[in-house]
């Protein structure tokens, strides 16, 4: 682990200390407590924060054709349309990407792990970025030419879901390591870069102290007014959200992993559930009656 990896760690720290997943409770066996804690936060206001692929929507072989699925999609722009909620996707995927993919106009975007926000960079040098990602991305094509090597600009994502080899993810691990230490050999930019796994993925980015956490905290921060935050996801850069919004926030991770969230649930598919119950229930536990439409 390297000195930005140790104090990227140091940062996040023990604010919430990651559970097993006996110690999780299903958030829809729970949601009357959800509606409890709805109702006493002492705000009128939720922001609602959600991961895209394996939230909204199901992961998928090809990573260029993950879409929302159609349940997901109705209830979220009707949730966009209810007043005392802010919404926001934060996705590994490019800004420009996760944005086009959802669709929906009235809410928030972010890409590339939070690195890339609306009219928004807490990279130094951004151009420098490129260019180490691009350089890391030809020289990964190169050596890894079984697996799809994607180029976000300012991250880089290997896939490897549809490589059926031995012992494909410690060599793809060790390559991406290697990689990433002759780029950073190569450079004077003193940014340097990270490297960590996901489900089925290695993700490339800017070593800085910078990640969903934070830009969650940035949306929260440009609510309207005092907002609890909430956040559905289910990969491993979304704990660093669930660990940023505790205690008073409240995280959902999608899927059976160990994680610091509150609750889970067990898929896209409950997802979709859970969101309808906040259409339906949970805001009104929040703010009362929120039937009107944002729009006149």
């Amino acid at each position: 682990m390297d000195d930005h990896e140790d104090a990227h760690q140091e940062r996040t720290g023990e604010q919430r200390r990651t559970r097993t997943r006996e110690s999780v409770p299903p958030a829809l066996d729970r949601l009357d407590r959800l509606g409890r804690r709805l109702a006493t936060t002492g705000t009128q206001r939720l922001f609602l924060g959600l991961d895209f692929d394996g939230t909204l929507a199901p992961h998928v072989d090809d990573p260029s054709a993950a879409t929302p699925t159609a349940e997901n999609r109705r209830v979220l722009e009707a949730l966009s349309r209810r007043n005392g909620v802010d919404i926001a996707v934060i996705s590994g995927r490019a800004l420009d990407d996760v944005r086009t993919r959802v669709g929906i106009a009235d809410i928030g975007y972010a890409g590339n792990h939070g690195l890339e926000l609306e009219g928004a960079s807490p990279l130094s040098d951004p151009d420098a970025t490129r260019s180490m990602i691009q350089s890391v991305c030809e020289r990964l094509e190169a050596r890894l030419t079984d697996c799809e090597i994607q180029d976000k600009r300012i991250t880089a994502t290997v896939h490897y879901r549809t490589v059926d080899r031995e012992n494909i993810e410690s060599r793809v691990r060790s390559v991406v390591e290697a990689v990433v230490e002759d780029i950073e050999s190569a450079t004077d930019d003193s940014t340097g870069l990270r490297w960590t796994p996901g489900r089925n993925i290695v993700e490339i980015r800017p070593a800085i102290d910078w990640d969903k956490g934070d830009a969650v905290g940035r949306f929260v921060r440009r609510c309207p007014e005092e907002c609890l935050p909430m956040y559905v996801g289910d990969d491993t850069t979304d704990e660093d959200v669930f660990r940023a919004i505790a205690p008073e926030g409240i995280g959902v991770h999608v899927g059976s992993d160990e994680t610091a969230a509150d609750y889970r649930v067990a898929g896209v598919e409950e997802v979709t559930t859970l969101l309808g119950w906040l259409a339906d229930t949970g805001l009104e536990e929040l703010v009362g009656d929120t039937n009107g439409d944002r729009r006149t």
